[in-house]
């Protein structure tokens, strides 16, 4: 059986945050195509799509890392002014995949691809770092170091000094998001050679820390 120990003690929390880039992404290619039969729709979706694949492969990104995301069918209909009523005009397929891409650098050069052989719709793009334990381990360090810091401010403060450490908590991490990035639907243009240009940006990781001190009062 432990006992508290007696005297005077000092609650503290620390915050430690690093910073971290982003070096793997999740991007999704959307192939859209209409047609007045959903069989012409789906058959020249799935044309397109093959076309995609097929670039992805080209560029370096292995058939494990792509995977679909959404697919459907659905009927596309206008209204009739002059009957008042919903026509049908054909069908719209959409076919989603995702792709993780393990090179960030590589990111416009796979959007443009895509784009110039079928896909129509960048529908979203994610960046994410694949080993955050060392940064965690800065961050951890950097909030026992805050919590030391203030512990020892309060203590001077009070009339006293640290006399050591009672309990020291890691508080659950902050998870690191997914850093989003908007981007508009795009056209290939013939002939264009610029790159669209992708910024990863940094993503912060925070970690926290609960900590009691016993205090010491000085002697007077």
């Amino acid at each position: 059986m432990t006992h508290e120990p007696a005297g005077p003690q000092l609650v503290v929390n620390g915050r430690g945050e690093v910073k971290v880039t982003p070096d793997r992404a999740l991007l999704s290619l959307t192939v859209e195509t209409r047609r007045p039969l959903a069989s012409a729709a789906s058959q020249e979706n799935a044309r397109l799509q093959r076309l995609v694949f097929d670039t992805l492969r080209l560029v370096g990104i292995l058939p494990a890392d792509v995977s679909t995301a959404d697919y459907s069918v659905q009927p596309e209909q206008r209204w009739n002014q002059q009957k008042q009523q919903s026509e049908l005009i054909g069908y719209v397929v959409r076919n989603t995949i995702r792709v993780r891409i393990q090179n960030v650098d590589l990111v416009g050069k796979i959007i443009d691809a895509s784009l110039a052989k079928g896909s129509n719709l960048v529908t979203a793009l994610e960046f994410y770092a694949s080993n955050v334990e060392v940064a965690r381990r800065q961050a951890l360090t950097q909030a026992i170091e805050q919590a030391r810091a203030d512990a020892d401010l309060m203590a001077k403060a009070a009339g006293g000094t640290v006399a050591g450490l009672l309990e020291l908590t890691s508080i659950e991490n902050e998870p690191m998001p997914v850093q989003p990035m908007r981007v508009m639907s795009m056209a290939a243009r013939p002939g264009d050679a610029v790159e669209t240009p992708i910024a990863t940006g940094a993503q912060a990781l925070v970690v926290r820390v609960a900590t009691r001190w016993r205090f010491a009062p000085t002697p007077r």
